[in-house]
């Protein structure tokens, strides 16, 4: 079996899955119908059945993974966030 190395760009725009130099696949946030934060990992859905994975472990930082929950709630209401309340406090402390 073949695994290829998956990037990710994520930005206020949407996210952009980076499979090769000439293969790409653009999510708008409105593409996501629901998503999850569980314990180790997010889970975005674009269908029923289709979802963009992405394990914690992938990020750097803790800091970038609140980056990327500060994204979410900015841009969908549609994905369940853990710890909703302290995302929304870590980045109003942050911008002192």
């Amino acid at each position: 079996m073949i695994h290829n190395k998956i990037n990710y760009k994520i930005n206020g725009s949407g996210i952009t899955q980076i499979i090769s130099p000439y293969t790409n696949t653009y999510f708008d946030w409105n593409n996501i119908i629901k998503g999850y934060e569980n314990e180790d990992m997010f889970r975005l859905y674009i269908s029923n059945n289709k979802a963009i994975i992405l394990p914690k472990r992938f990020f750097k930082s803790k800091e970038d993974i609140m980056a990327f929950k500060q994204l979410i709630s900015a841009n969908t209401d549609k994905v369940k966030l853990r710890d909703q309340y302290f995302t929304s406090l870590f980045f109003l402390s942050s911008k002192d």
